[in-house]
């Protein structure tokens, strides 16, 4: 009876530890979609002209006038109230009305204190001109490196 009692406890115990793997998750999931779509208000509202172009052809010399170095160097950082990371990739795709985000978050929730790192990738969908990012679909979650 009492190696029945146990065993019921463990996966009790398990059920829960699973419970919170998962809130753990869709809180990750939440953050990282609520500072791609900062992002997105971002480039939208006073980056429009960089839409069209990928994030690795960005640079202050470029004969688009509406970004500096300064201004550059702020539209790779992603900041949240409990958390902060980077622009990994902007890639436009024209043929398919969309580009691609990747960013990468640090101190999102995880065990311990230190919170976790997770990068994440979206679809974008872009409007019609002039280009505006009008949807945002997640597609992928992993660790750094993933």
């Amino acid at each position: 009876m009492l190696l029945g009692s146990m065993a019921l406890q463990a996966s009790a115990l398990q059920g829960r530890i699973q419970e919170v793997a998962r809130w753990r998750s869709r809180q990750q999931e939440d953050a990282l979609r609520s500072a791609a779509m900062d992002w997105l208000g971002r480039l939208n509202r006073s980056h429009g002209c960089l839409i069209d172009q990928a994030s690795s052809d960005w640079s202050a010399g470029a004969s688009r006038p509406c970004a500096d170095a300064i201004q550059l160097a702020a539209l790779q950082r992603v900041e949240g109230l409990d958390h902060n990371g980077q622009l990994l990739e902007w890639t436009p795709v024209p043929a398919a009305a969309g580009a691609r985000l990747r960013l990468q978050l640090s101190g999102l929730p995880g065990p311990g204190s230190a919170g976790v790192q997770r990068q994440a990738r979206f679809w974008v969908q872009l409007g019609p001109a002039p280009l505006r990012a009008t949807g945002l679909q997640l597609e992928a979650v992993g660790g750094v490196g993933a």
